[in-house]
């Protein structure tokens, strides 16, 4: 059920989005960006999930919200198959 939720979420995200948008890492933990590049599936999915419980927060304290770094994650989940 997981996994239907994450491909529609995939889904709306490609439809809805500039996928040429890049996180604006300024805006994140200085190793964020490696952290992601070096994990695997299951942790790919815990920080999409903690990035997407976060959003609100986030464009609360930037005015940005994750969307972007949801993005992000994602592309990298595709790129090692994860679903």
């Amino acid at each position: 059920m997981k996994r239907i939720g994450l491909i529609l979420l995939t889904i709306i995200f490609f439809c809805c989005r500039d996928l040429s948008s890049k996180p604006d890492w300024s805006r994140y933990d200085s190793s964020l960006k490696s952290r992601i590049d070096k994990l695997d599936c299951t942790g790919l999915k815990k920080e999409f999930d903690m990035a997407e419980a976060n959003s609100d927060r986030q464009r609360d304290r930037t005015g940005s919200d994750n969307m972007n770094l949801m993005t992000y994650i994602d592309a990298k989940m595709q790129k090692k198959s994860c679903y």
